[in-house]
């Protein structure tokens, strides 16, 4: 677990863009974060997470999907994206 605190700016610029490419994709915006500082949260706050615990974890079969979240947020109608369709979309790659 990290922190980080600094200043964010929206860039639209080509340079900008261009260093965020891959070779199928350009971006439409870049989030540019100037960092001021950046540092670990302390071991107690890794273990107050209870991230090991198997009695704190929630199973994955009752979180929302990606697609399930998104549809919820943005208030959309109509079924959501299956993962199947959210991984082509946005790991084309792999």
């Amino acid at each position: 677990m990290a922190r980080i605190n600094g200043e964010a700016s929206l860039r639209t610029d080509a340079s900008w863009l261009d260093l965020c490419s891959d070779d199928k994709r350009r971006p439409n915006l870049v989030i540019h974060v100037k960092v001021q500082e950046a540092y670990l949260h302390c071991s107690k706050a890794v273990m107050r997470s209870q991230i090991w615990d198997q009695e704190a974890q929630i199973g994955r079969s009752i979180l929302l999907s990606m697609g399930e979240m998104l549809k919820a947020q943005l208030n959309l109608e109509g079924p959501p994206e299956s993962r199947e369709d959210m991984r082509k979309r946005y790991l084309p790659i792999l």
